[in-house]
């Protein structure tokens, strides 16, 4: 996926300083049509520019913990905070979750998966999880819908 971005963000690049030389061309010779056309190709090589962006930053949020990399923990879920995105039916929320790592002091964070909560399912059943924390960064938690603590 991360050649597939990086092509991507060459070609947005590349557009982008085509769709720049055409512009400052079409000014300085006064021709309109040059001068706009650029215009427009430098608005949808952003355009893409900002659909990628928008794309790794989903991809980011959703992807869980490395397990090499993880501490167990206990996740409760406070509440749902809201769908972050959509991928073919399955839905994505962020969850606000209550997490506690043997030895160390409660804290309060966000976690973003899909699940079996579907957004208003909180008190349908059990609300604690066994979850997975990055060890470099507590506050990115992984939540294992697959094993319920209570």
């Amino acid at each position: 996926m991360i050649v597939i971005i990086v092509m991507l963000g060459i070609g947005v690049f590349l557009c982008a300083a085509i769709g720049l030389n055409g512009f400052v061309d079409g000014w300085r010779k006064g021709e309109a049509g040059t001068t706009f056309g650029s215009l427009i190709f430098l608005l949808l090589a952003a355009a893409a520019g900002w659909g990628i962006f928008e794309v790794v930053s989903v991809n980011d949020e959703i992807a869980g913990v490395d397990p090499a990399r993880a501490v167990n923990c206990t996740a409760e879920v406070l509440d749902v905070q809201g769908e972050v995105a959509q991928i073919n039916d399955i839905h994505v929320y962020r969850y606000r979750v209550w997490v506690q790592i043997p030895g160390k002091a409660p804290y309060e964070t966000d976690s973003t998966g899909a699940s079996p909560l579907h957004g208003g399912g909180i008190g349908a059943g059990p609300t604690s999880y066994a979850c997975l924390a990055d060890r470099d960064d507590l506050k990115k938690v992984e939540i294992l819908w697959d094993q319920p603590i209570r």
